[in-house]
């Protein structure tokens, strides 16, 4: 069985993602709509292939090139949107949700912004909508539960498409 897919529609993977949180006032919730920023670089890079069978030079050797195009990218970007100075928080993420730690108050069935970062090539940012379904009080943050909400198709299958990638790659 798939990693942590314990009864659920969508696998999960703990990672570090770029993210940032923000809760949604009322008078805007019905206004929301998941989307990609307009900021998104669209280069023409070419993905590299996969490293099975490759031996440790040339997995580090195309790790570097994947390193470089994505820095490269993201100098390049404009980033009026914010999206280049996220911080790194660790997430659980599927394609129906995802689990993080912050520092901004929210309360179950409050509807939260998140504006992530996909370390895809040419990386992509996303604006993300979700109903909190669990907070869990901690010192000095929260830990957060998410469902997504307004997420169209096309969105939840780059999500999708990015977990798997990160599954089969370790």
């Amino acid at each position: 069985m798939p990693k942590d897919m314990n009864r659920r529609e969508y696998i999960r993977e703990n990672i570090l993602l770029p993210i940032a949180v923000k809760v949604v006032s009322r008078e805007k919730q019905n206004q929301i709509m998941s989307k990609i920023s307009g900021n998104a670089v669209l280069a023409d890079f070419q993905s590299l292939n996969n490293f099975n069978g490759k031996n440790v030079s040339d997995w580090l050797t195309a790790m570097q090139e994947r390193f470089m195009t994505m820095v490269k990218i993201l100098r390049e970007m404009d980033d009026s949107e914010g999206f280049t100075s996220l911080k790194f928080v660790e997430v659980n993420i599927s394609g129906g949700g995802i689990k993080f730690f912050t520092d901004i108050a929210c309360e179950v069935k409050d509807i939260v912004e998140i504006k992530i970062m996909l370390p895809v090539i040419p990386p992509l940012p996303l604006y993300v909508y979700g109903e909190v379904l669990r907070v869990d009080k901690h010192t000095d943050n929260y830990k957060v539960a998410v469902r997504f909400i307004a997420l169209n198709e096309d969105i939840r299958k780059e999500i999708v498409n990015f977990i798997t990638q990160i599954i089969d790659f370790d």
